[in-house]
Order: structure tokens, then C-alpha cells, then sequence
């Protein structure tokens, strides 16, 4: 069974940018990006992730960020797996800057 990293904060914390760009199809897709989650500090839901354990799964992460394949659920669901029919968004981009994790989300 995978880990689930939870984080809340405002917008305001995460410093979020939105863009929304013309996809070709006559649409606009959204873009958001900003601090995903913080390491070594008690985070709103009252948790302590190591920078040493975001950083590793960072890592591991990449290869599903190059694959189209790194979705995620609004909220935070009770399980690790992403229901398809439940995605709300995927994630483009995601490293760490210092104890930070910044990313961007489509």
C-alpha cells in the first residue's frame, strides 16, 4: 500500500499562480502552480514530513509525471488510489526547492 502526504494551506501560503491558456479546441485549459508541501514543519493537518522523505518520493514520482499518469483527487480521499472516475487534475511538474515542494497541476 503506497504513503499518502496530506497538506493543507490557504492560498496565500502557497503562493498559487493560475493560467489558463487556449488549448486549440476552441476550450481554455487551467493551469495552477505553487508550493505543493512543506518539509520539517508541523503542517496544518498537524503533521511533520522529513525533507528526506519528500525529497526520496519526489523522486520516485518523476516517472509518473513523464508518463501522464500522476493524477490526483480533490480533497483527500480515504484511499491511496486514484479513482479514475474521481480525478480532478494532473500533476505536471513537481521538485524540491530546500525544504519545499513546488509543482504545477493542469
Amino acid at each position: 500500500m503506497a504513503n499518502k502526504l496530506y497538506e493543507y494551506m490557504s492560498p496565500e501560503q502557497s503562493r498559487i499562480q493560475i493560467v489558463e491558456a487556449d488549448n486549440g479546441s476552441g476550450g481554455k485549459d487551467l493551469f495552477m502552480s505553487g508550493l505543493f508541501i512543506q518539509g520539517d514543519v508541523k503542517n496544518q493537518n498537524g503533521r511533520i514530513y522529513p525533507k528526506h522523505v519528500l525529497e526520496r518520493e519526489i523522486m520516485n514520482y518523476q516517472k509518473l509525471i513523464q508518463e501522464n499518469r500522476a493524477m490526483g483527487e480533490c480533497d483527500h480521499p480515504d484511499s491511496s488510489v486514484v479513482e479514475l472516475k474521481n480525478v480532478s487534475h494532473v500533476v505536471k511538474e513537481a521538485h524540491m526547492q530546500g525544504d519545499v515542494v513546488y509543482g504545477s497541476i493542469e
